[in-house]
């Protein structure tokens, strides 16, 4: 059999005071998804262990079947591998958001959304003023990377995401090696207050944040676990980085961009373009994740639409027999405009055999969460449960 597994990043949601209490989700028009529900199984997953954040990283990965408790490899080492930036056991990289504050206070953790080309050229004069065991790697837009030098910091970070509207000092690294990463985001800023080029091009981001603290690991790979050979779709470098981890092959398409802009049909298209060489896609999508950081319930909504009239509408008209797995990594409430460690509700289909529902829902939403029929406790036994409804 063969398999697309549809992930849009941060879909799932809390009641939203301006939709008369209800979700983005519930708000949404989504026929087709709605068909895969009622055609399919369903339940809810949780995708991140207690006392875990619930960052992307841990979610996709505990999705794909590592378990975040014994594998802690980091948002910046995945980025990285996305990237084909080595990185040895005796170094630690970060992510670095190119960010904007004032008075202290955390603005916006993408710069104004930063474009590429203007964050290659903050990156160059980083690289060209800070030496002595760092480097810095640009990626996309606000999204971009550290090296350092130093074998297994000890630091904890928060990502910026998460402090929004909130003073910056307050939530600084902490740990022992703290003031490794303090003092380079101190020079960082220096050199960005000062840089003509970001005063020339009218740059919104005036600041770094460093996050994300990743190291060199190794993992079985997605084949080994499943016997199956698998691909990811996804424009996003962390989801990347999962793929090479997890040695599966990235699917190059065009018109994806990891944000609202994104050519969402192609996702699909090329999904099934390469269902004859792979037994399982996963397709990621970023666009409900922006949505829910930038606190704009509309765009959430227009988002879940196209998802469902562009990726979940074409795999449907497709003639290849083939199962579908949607379900998000994690919630993303637009009330807080972050990530929240709560279970996900899911959905099985399988195109050319009846699967018998054992549920009464009619529409996909977080209500599947309050009495779902099947609650699959830890994460990264989700697929093993999932493939076993086809045997």
């Amino acid at each position: 059999m063969k398999y697309v597994m549809i992930i849009p990043d941060g879909l799932t949601d809390l009641a939203v005071k301006e939709l008369k209490n209800k979700t983005p989700l519930e708000k949404a028009y989504i026929p087709h998804i709605n068909f895969l529900l009622q055609n399919g199984l369903t339940g809810a997953v949780r995708t991140v262990p207690d006392h875990h954040e619930p960052g992307s990283d841990v979610a996709n990965l505990s999705l794909l079947g590592v378990d975040p408790r014994k594998v802690r490899i980091g948002r910046g080492a995945l980025e990285a591998l996305s990237q084909n930036i080595r990185i040895n056991k005796q170094e630690t990289i970060l992510r670095l958001n190119f960010v904007t504050v004032k008075d202290d206070i955390m603005i916006d953790n993408t710069g104004g959304d930063i474009k590429s080309l203007e964050a290659r050229g903050l990156i160059r004069e980083l690289n060209r003023k800070i030496g002595q065991g760092k480097k810095f790697y640009p990626g996309v837009g606000y999204r971009n990377l550290v090296k350092i030098s130093r074998a297994g910091l000890n630091i904890h970070t928060v990502p910026p995401h998460d402090i929004l509207g909130k003073k910056i000092h307050q939530h600084l690294p902490e740990g022992k090696d703290r003031n490794v990463i303090i003092g380079i985001m101190e020079q960082a800023n220096r050199i960005l207050t000062q840089s003509s080029f970001r005063r020339t091009r009218k740059i919104k981001a005036n600041a770094v944040w460093l996050w994300g603290e990743g190291y060199a690991v190794d993992t079985d790979s997605f084949y080994k676990k499943y016997g199956l050979k698998g691909a990811v779709i996804s424009a996003v470098d962390i989801i990347k980085g999962i793929a090479r981890l997890l040695k599966m092959d990235v699917i190059d398409v065009p018109g994806i961009t990891g944000d609202f802009h994104t050519c969402y049909r192609n996702k699909a298209l090329y999904a099934l373009r390469n269902l004859k060489k792979y037994d399982f896609i996963f397709i990621h999508i970023e666009a409900t994740d922006e949505a829910g950081h930038k606190g704009d319930y509309k765009e959430k909504i227009k988002a879940i639409e196209k998802i469902d009239r562009e990726i979940v509408r074409t795999l449907l008209k497709a003639q290849e027999k083939f199962s579908i797995i949607l379900l998000p990594d994690h919630p993303t409430p637009v009330k807080y405009r972050t990530h929240i460690n709560k279970e996900v509700p899911f959905i099985f289909y399988s195109k050319g055999k009846a699967l018998c529902p054992n549920h009464h829902f009619k529409t996909y939403s977080e209500n599947i969460l309050k009495r779902p029929p099947l609650f699959i406790k830890e994460g990264h036994t989700f697929l093993k449960k999932i493939f076993n409804q086809r045997s």
